[in-house]
């Protein structure tokens, strides 16, 4: 494997591990992460896409800024019958 790949790894897993935290402490939800796409390297995000844990229908996506090591969300978005408390 090369590095950039195992970079990318890195950057994935910390970003669905910030995207689960933020909704389990923002908005009290257990969620499922089911995928990820990088932005262009210029943006430095990786937007994340899940539903909530046991309703696929509440589906949402996030974008994940992983600029100078900081792991930030920075957008979302959600279906209509996910209701966030913020």
């Amino acid at each position: 494997m090369n590095n950039k790949t195992n970079e990318e790894k890195e950057i994935v897993a910390k970003a669905e591990e910030v995207t689960i935290k933020y909704f389990k402490e923002r908005e009290e939800l257990d969620v499922v992460i089911t995928g990820h796409e990088f932005s262009p390297n210029d943006f430095q995000t990786v937007f994340i896409d899940g539903h909530v844990k046991g309703d696929k229908s509440k589906t949402f996506g996030v974008g994940v800024e992983y600029g100078g090591g900081e792991y930030n969300i920075s957008s979302r978005s959600y279906s209509k019958n996910l209701k966030l408390k913020e």
